[in-house]
């Protein structure tokens, strides 16, 4: 876990030398993720919807 604490590339983790996943930090996650949303508008829409589902929604209001 070590390897999580800094930005750093992603970690493919393997199985009998088959790829069976990959982990990152999450600083580097959402960069990517920032970077696919400016890249598509398709992609920003889709993460706020995302967002909105998860409860990640706050009133108008509230940021005054």
């Amino acid at each position: 876990m070590k390897q999580f604490d800094t930005s750093s590339p992603p970690v493919v983790i393997t199985l009998k030398r088959k790829n069976r996943g990959m982990a990152q930090d999450r600083n580097s996650y959402q960069h990517r993720l920032d970077m696919a949303a400016q890249a598509d508008p398709r992609e920003g829409i889709w993460q706020g919807v995302e967002d909105a589902r998860r409860g990640g929604l706050r009133a108008v209001r509230r940021f005054s």
